[in-house]
């Protein structure tokens, strides 16, 4: 089973995703702050981390630059999500491994997942 981090700062995402999720028997992390978010990793190396651009008043890109330098967390895949796009698009410099704008489909996110899903 794929264990996926989500750090979002909207519940009511973080909810949706939830839902999502379980239907597709894929455990998922939810962390809303950036001290959630490293507690989180402190207990499960997750398979993929969905990161908000903006999140708890804190640059997301610059937490996803940080995981890619920790030697623990280099290969694990981070998508940035943002509803701005402007934040997503030098996203390779935070060395995120892809995007995802906000609003987004279900099958969009799935999509993106797969295409890190380990065979």
């Amino acid at each position: 089973m794929d264990h996926i981090l989500v750090a979002d700062d909207s519940e009511d995402l973080l909810e949706m995703l939830s839902f999502v999720f379980r239907r597709q028997k894929t455990s998922l992390i939810t962390a809303n702050s950036k001290e959630a978010l490293w507690s989180q990793l402190n207990k499960i190396l997750p398979d993929i981390i969905l990161l908000d651009a903006l999140f708890s008043d804190t640059d997301g890109r610059l937490i996803c630059k940080e995981l890619k330098q920790n030697s623990q967390f280099k290969n694990t895949p981070v998508i940035l999500m943002s509803g701005n796009p402007l934040l997503l698009k030098d996203y390779k410099e935070y060395q995120a491994d892809d995007i995802l704008e906000k609003p987004f489909l279900t099958e969009e996110l799935l999509s993106k997942i797969n295409n890190f899903r380990k065979n």
